[in-house]
Parts: structure tokens; C-alpha cells; sequence
């Protein structure tokens, strides 16, 4: 156990009932559940979008507060374009201050999983202008963890984090608290 003081800076904003963050939600698939979203409020306003609405939600600043994306991929077809819309909104509209992404669950990393062409691709781009934290339920399969994650570290390679939270994690239960948790915990917001 770490006797170091608790610095209370890294957050950022005292607790309060006040929101202090708007998470842009990119999940068609429907990865994130409702009671994953219910725990997320109050200092958080989640406000959905398309993939191809991501810059738009995060350009609007008409509420005063910065924002994070959160890129949920599910094990929907598709799932690799709602990460590479997330990074494309990143890349072209005002960056946020956080990159979430979910693969989904399930072993595989969707994306830039071991496909040598598109980490290829991914290393000649410059990084991204905000931290990364890939939120995974579960461990990567044996063989896959290095190039699966390799891919998304080098998009971010000053700020980048993988959260382990648990098979569990996008169903109602008690996950839900702890994978809520872990978001506020990355987004550095201080729980109420």
C-alpha cells in the first residue's frame, strides 16, 4: 500500500452534483449499457453521436465544458470503423481532452490488431494530441496482446493506458459501478 499523499490536483473539479465533463458516446452496437451511463452522471453529461457526428459533438462548446470521446466498437460489423472515426474526430475537430476506446468484449482487440498493414499505417501518423486509454474486458488472447494493443499505443505514445475491467464490465450488475469508475478515474473527474 502507497503511503504518498492524495493529490486531489489531478482532478478536475472538486466533488459536486454539477457536471464537469461532456462524454461524446460513439457506440452503434450498443456495447455501453444503460446502467454503465446512469453511474457515469452526475459529472458527466453523456451525449450520443454517429460516427460521422464526432466532430461535430465535440466542436460544440455551447455547454462550457470540455469534452472526452468515448469509441465503443462492440463485436458489431464494423466495429473497426467506429474506432478509425474516432480517431479521424480526434485527428480533425478540436481534440479532446481524453480518447476512450472499447473494443468490445470478447479477447479480440478490434482495429489495428496485428494487421501488419495497417500498423504500418498507424506508425507513419503523427500521435494523436491526447491521451488514449483502451478499456478491454477482457485479457487479450495469448499471441494477440502485444500487436493488438502495439497499434493504439503508437497513435499515443507520451499518454497512453489499457484498463483491464472485466468480463462483465457493459452489463447491468454491479460491473457497471466499477467500469464507470475506471472511466471517471481516466477522465481524472473526481466521483461525487
Amino acid at each position: 500500500m502507497s503511503t504518498a499523499a492524495f493529490d486531489a490536483r489531478q482532478f478536475l473539479q472538486a466533488p459536486g452534483s454539477r457536471p464537469v465533463l461532456r462524454l461524446v458516446l460513439a457506440d452503434p452496437a450498443g456495447t455501453v449499457g444503460v446502467p454503465l451511463l446512469r453511474e457515469l452522471a452526475p459529472e458527466l453529461v453523456v451525449v450520443p453521436a454517429g460516427t460521422g457526428a464526432l466532430s461535430r459533438a465535440g466542436a460544440d462548446e455551447a455547454s462550457g465544458l470540455p469534452w472526452a470521446l468515448l469509441a465503443a466498437a462492440g463485436r458489431a460489423p464494423g466495429g473497426a470503423a467506429v474506432l478509425a472515426a474516432a480517431v479521424h474526430a480526434v485527428r480533425t475537430g478540436p481534440p479532446p481532452a481524453h480518447l476512450l476506446l472499447c473494443p468490445g468484449p470478447g479477447p479480440v482487440a478490434q482495429g489495428l490488431d496485428g494487421d501488419t498493414e495497417a500498423n504500418a499505417e498507424a506508425a507513419a501518423l503523427a500521435p494523436l494530441p491526447c491521451p488514449v486509454t483502451v478499456l478491454l474486458a477482457e485479457d487479450l488472447a495469448p499471441g494477440g496482446t502485444d500487436r493488438s494493443v502495439a497499434g493504439w499505443r503508437r497513435l499515443s505514445p507520451d499518454a497512453f493506458t489499457v484498463r483491464l475491467l472485466g468480463p462483465d464490465a457493459w452489463v447491468a450488475g454491479s460491473s457497471a459501478a466499477t467500469a464507470a469508475r475506471v472511466i471517471k478515474e481516466e477522465l481524472r473527474v473526481w466521483p461525487a
